[in-house]
């Protein structure tokens, strides 16, 4: 039960970073001394979208494995987000 709590709450944190990197990317461009492209964020707006869509049935169908794997993919899509403003 707790961990169906956690992807639910993954997956809802997701889609809010999905939404908050869309409508904010020109500043968050701004923020960072490197050139980055705009696709960048978007395509990284839509990969933390669907991330987040798929954590719904993760955590419905509440297989230990399945949610493992999930938090897993979640933490690599945000590590490699994070990594590319160094």
């Amino acid at each position: 039960m707790h961990i169906q709590v956690l992807i639910f709450a993954a997956a809802l944190l997701a889609i809010f970073v999905s939404f908050y990197i869309r409508k904010s990317f020109p500043q968050l461009a701004k923020a960072f001394s490197k050139e980055i492209p705009n696709d960048f964020f978007q395509s990284f707006s839509r990969l933390f979208l669907v991330v987040g869509i798929i954590g719904f049935p993760v955590a419905i169908f509440d297989q230990f494995y399945f949610s493992l794997l999930y938090i897993l993919l979640l933490m690599v899509v945000s590590a490699i987000f994070g990594l590319a403003f160094i």
